[in-house]
């Protein structure tokens, strides 16, 4: 996993400007999938680019989940 310092304030970058990078496919833990109600078969972050969304002063990384 790599980590991006940006020059940017996050109060200016529009959500097209943010994205998180997963180097290569990563498997969750069946427990915690479990403690969430999630299908334990869709266990896989895929290797990729995925966006970041902002909701206020949060954001938040949108993954999917594949067998």
């Amino acid at each position: 996993m790599k980590c991006f310092r940006m020059q940017k304030n996050f109060s200016s970058l529009s959500n097209t400007d943010q994205y998180f990078v997963q180097d290569a496919d990563f498997i969750l833990d069946e427990n915690i999938l479990k403690l969430l109600n999630i299908n334990p078969k869709s266990a896989v972050i895929k290797q990729g680019k995925y966006p970041i969304v902002s909701e206020g002063n949060k954001r938040f990384a949108v993954f999917i989940l594949s067998e």
